[in-house]
């Protein structure tokens, strides 16, 4: 279902890829005390797919509304 106010899948999909390739270039972020963090886990924002399909269960975060950099 598009919305005329979000982005479209296409869009999300290429920013993260954009995000992904930026930080893995640069090794010695990894090192770092900021990096790209959720920053609203709780319990509402956490889905557990308790059927195992051989791997175990699938862990997923949801809502990256407050999504930022931040420290560790």
């Amino acid at each position: 279902i598009e919305h005329e106010n979000l982005p479209s899948l296409r869009k999300v999909k290429e920013e993260y890829e954009f995000i992904k390739s930026t930080l893995d270039k640069h090794d010695d972020l990894n090192n770092s005390f900021i990096v790209f963090s959720h920053n609203d886990i709780s319990v509402d924002n956490v889905i557990i797919n308790m059927k195992t399909n051989g791997n175990g269960n699938e862990l997923k975060f949801i809502d990256y509304e407050y999504a930022d950099f931040n420290y560790q």
